[in-house]
């Protein structure tokens, strides 16, 4: 790997900051859905994974830089418009029919953005001054391959429900660019 494949401090500082921002909008989003949720083994996987992204959101906090220059703009923000669009979206989903577009969302658009994301991070990053980061950001990442697995199992289990138009056009309107 050649030394400009590699993300600068400061591009490094801003993705972390956005990743931080999804952990903890997601935490807070799941922690909701747990509470409204009408099937209990569904609210129990929502309310666990909740717990994972509030978690993930106080480790990635701690991999930020520290560094005053880095750190005189607001680093934690959404990573994109599209994240915020999604987040004001998928909190409308608050209905007790509404499991399998919560499910759809999160399998389908969610946790492969943050799987790849989290991929980019550990890829593109230096392995010797990031090393740390790096270490920490595997577990978060055997979180949420362990975490998707239930929802998309979850997902799988209730694929013979039925799904209204207006839940297809939520799911397929989440565009995190």
């Amino acid at each position: 790997m050649r030394g400009d494949d590699w993300f600068t401090l400061a591009e490094l500082t801003e993705r972390l900051g956005g990743l931080l921002w999804v952990e903890e909008q997601l935490a807070e989003l799941l922690s909701s859905w747990a509470r409204v949720e009408a099937s209990a083994s569904v609210a129990v996987v929502f309310a666990a994974t909740s717990g994972h992204h509030r978690w993930h959101a106080e480790v990635v906090r701690e991999c930020l830089p520290t560094s005053p220059r880095l750190r005189e703009v607001e680093v934690v923000s959404a990573p994109t418009a599209g994240w915020e669009n999604a987040i004001a979206t998928l909190s409308t989903l608050t209905g007790v029919n509404a499991t399998l577009p919560r499910l759809k969302a999160l399998v389908k658009v969610i946790d492969p953005w943050v799987e790849r994301e989290i991929g980019a991070l550990v890829d593109l990053s230096r392995p010797v001054s990031d090393a740390a980061m790096m270490r920490w950001l595997r577990f978060v990442s055997i979180d949420h391959h362990d975490d998707g697995a239930a929802t998309a199992s979850l997902l799988t289990s209730q694929a013979s429900a039925a799904v209204s138009v207006n839940d297809h056009r939520v799911v397929a309107s989440l565009d995190l660019r």
